[in-house]
């Protein structure tokens, strides 16, 4: 069996969500090896640069979690390229799976640019796909692949706005899963490898799409330029603070900015402060912007619709600060401040400074 992910890095090290599906992947390796089931552990990369990253760095981040073999596109970051990225992935998967012969799981994060190419990638590979999960697994003990060499997995999605849980079934050769940041633990560092497996690095040649003359489509995307509020991606960020309705002009937003700043945190916004254009959509958080899981959400000014609730049910701790004793964000949130917030978050910073500084 192969278990395959596709792997997010940056210049640090490889990105909290890898980070959290590599180490579920190296438990359920584990499991299958300790039943005497042959399988390999992949990584596959998108988006290498190769001046950041030498075959060394590779084998070092990645072998402590179990890394047999790492996939790489000689043609670069191709993490923006829908088109060569589906073929990029298939490629790997049939190359991996000896042109599928062997079963295998490729678990990807949800995010947008995953959600973008997961139904071209299903077609592809021919594969089933359970699509934003929380958890996922072998169904009970039916983690022996079937005699016609099928798998039998088991995953749980939110669905209804996270109102429900569904618990979905999917028996198939080739399996495709999209997980949400935050699901699982990261690892101890004491649970990793502590000598990294010897990894192989394998190159993966992909032609890149062009418009043909013939065709009138001459855009294409040639970098994604993240909005300057977003300048600590809301998928890594520890500390998130989101601002909503509450804040109505410039001065709030400054606010919320010298909270984010002393906490090191990232800024979100709801959806009424992206389509106002005070925020830009990309720092979104709810059902149709990102889905976020921090240690910390502070919620400043913010209602709690059930659409935004759906984009932060992950978070570890939520801080509601809302002048509405009444508004439902109170009724999710860990710990709850009912005040004016232009009155609140400035003595919130003097006391965060004043621990700082001891």
């Amino acid at each position: 069996m192969i278990l395959l992910h596709l792997v997010t890095i940056h210049k640090d090290g490889i990105n909290r969500a890898s980070a959290e599906i590599l180490a579920r992947c190296r438990e359920l390796k584990k499991y299958l090896v300790k039943n005497s089931i042959n399988t390999e552990l992949h990584a596959i990369i998108c988006n290498l640069n190769e001046s950041l990253w030498n075959s060394s760095k590779l084998s070092n981040e990645l072998g402590i979690y179990g890394v047999e073999k790492i996939w790489i596109t000689k043609k670069g970051n191709i993490c923006n390229q829908n088109k060569a990225l589906i073929k990029y992935i298939a490629s790997v998967q049939k190359e991996a799976t000896k042109k599928y012969d062997i079963p295998s799981l490729l678990v990807m994060e949800s995010n947008e640019l995953v959600k973008d190419i997961l139904g071209g990638l299903a077609i592809h590979t021919n594969a089933s796909v359970i699509s934003d999960v929380i958890k996922f697994g072998f169904s009970d003990s039916n983690f022996t692949p079937r005699k016609d060499k099928s798998l039998h997995i088991r995953a749980t999605r939110p669905v209804m706005t996270s109102k429900a849980l569904a618990d979905v079934k999917v028996i198939d050769k080739q399996i495709i899963i999209s997980l949400r940041p935050g699901s699982y633990n990261l690892p101890d560092v004491n649970d990793l490898e502590t000598v990294p497996k010897k990894v192989k690095i394998e190159y993966m040649n992909v032609r890149l799409h062009s418009p043909s003359k013939k065709t009138s489509l001459k855009n294409q995307i040639k970098q994604v330029i993240n909005a300057t509020e977003d300048f600590i991606d809301l998928n890594e960020a520890r500390i998130i603070v989101a601002a909503g309705r509450g804040i109505k002009d410039q001065n709030g937003k400054t606010l919320i900015a010298n909270l984010a700043k002393v906490l090191n945190a990232g800024i979100a916004a709801s959806r009424a402060l992206t389509q106002s254009g005070i925020y830009d959509p990309s720092v979104l958080v709810g059902q149709s912007g990102k889905v976020v899981s921090p240690q910390l959400y502070l919620a400043v000014g913010i209602s709690g619709s059930v659409q935004h609730i759906s984009g932060i049910l992950n978070s570890k701790i939520i801080i509601a600060i809302n002048k509405d004793k009444n508004a439902p964000i109170f009724d999710i949130a860990d710990y709850g401040i009912v005040g004016d917030l232009n009155k609140v978050i400035p003595i919130l910073i003097d006391e965060i400074k004043k621990i700082k500084s001891k």
